[in-house]
């Protein structure tokens, strides 16, 4: 019948008829329902009367709110095709995305391969990665020495000093004030003279 639908009513609540599954394990049973409408089974208590199950997540076929089983059956149907077409265009795609990769890989492994001097040992490759970046590592701290950061240089190639007068600091009331002004100054002279 419906499979993968979810039914319950508060009396199978009250009575723990889903708490029993979980501690004996699960057993069949008989259900009845009308064909006419899938959103109700109906359920054989031990007294010989029905109880009556909703479905929890209520099924709407073509605007009819009640369906019938024939309509539940295309729904799934047309569900599973979507399902299948959505898998196989996953599929297509992890595959084009693996051909890809391998491709990628392929084309590197030649490159490598064409940049290797034969009869060059491993370590003889190592070596040089090591002098590169060991020059990279200089070349680095090279541009950013402070002497290359604090402006230009004199013509003796030593850097410019900002000259700081700490006395006339101590005596100016305005204090931190007059150091950003004074390092402002600086820096607007420095750069007119670039």
């Amino acid at each position: 019948m419906c499979t993968k639908r979810y039914y319950s009513s508060d009396y199978a609540i009250e009575q723990g008829w889903f708490e029993e599954p979980v501690i004996k394990g699960r057993k069949k049973i008989n259900v009845s329902y009308d064909p006419r409408s899938i959103n109700y089974i109906f359920i054989r208590k031990e007294k010989g009367e029905y109880e009556k199950f909703n479905m929890l997540n209520k099924l709407i076929a073509d605007g009819e709110l009640e369906p019938r089983i024939e309509d539940y059956e295309e729904y799934s149907y047309a569900r599973s095709i979507s399902e299948e077409f959505i898998k196989s265009e996953q599929r297509q795609i992890s595959s084009d995305a693996d051909t890809h990769i391998e491709q990628i890989i392929a084309d590197e492994t030649h490159k490598t391969n064409e940049l290797k001097i034969p009869g060059q040992s491993k370590s003889s490759q190592t070596k040089a990665i090591k002098q590169n970046r060991k020059e990279e590592k200089e070349s680095m701290r090279e541009s950013e020495n402070w002497d290359n950061t604090l402006g230009g240089t004199n013509e003796d190639g030593q850097a410019d000093l900002l000259e700081f007068d700490m006395e006339q600091s101590k005596d100016n009331s305005e204090g931190k004030d007059s150091l950003i002004n004074m390092l402002k100054q600086q820096s607007k002279v420095r750069r007119s003279a670039k």
